[in-house]
């Protein structure tokens, strides 16, 4: 049965090497697995800074999102508010003049009521 590693750019055959007669072939074959495994951790380290990063610059991103949010809510909540006070002077206004027309076209003009009601004469 064989046994093999795959890297990033090789495979070692470990039957092979250990088949091998030459001790300079196997010390060079361990050196190249030695290198090819610092490559390797060298790499991960390369990759956690990255993903470090990454995070470091969604967590800012997401502040930022956050502190949006949080002020147009607040802005929501003035505006809001100053529509509702639009709205109750708005209310007031419109329930005076509603009053004023139901009062009756002469008291507007200083007439009394009885005083509607003559005839008049064409």
């Amino acid at each position: 049965m064989a046994s093999s590693f795959y890297s990033n750019s090789q495979h070692i055959d470990f039957d092979l090497v250990l088949a091998m007669d030459d001790q300079g072939m196997l010390q060079s074959s361990h050196k190249q697995l030695g290198t090819q495994i610092v490559t390797t951790g060298l790499d991960v380290v390369d990759v956690r800074r990255v993903v470090r990063e990454t995070h470091q610059e969604l967590n800012a991103r997401i502040n930022s999102l956050d502190e949006q949010v949080a002020a147009t809510r607040n802005d929501l909540l003035e505006f809001s508010a100053q529509a509702q006070q639009t709205l109750n002077i708005i209310t007031t206004q419109l329930r005076e003049l509603v009053a004023y027309i139901n009062r009756g076209g002469d008291n507007k003009k200083g007439e009394s009521s009885s005083s509607r009601y003559k005839r008049r004469r064409f």
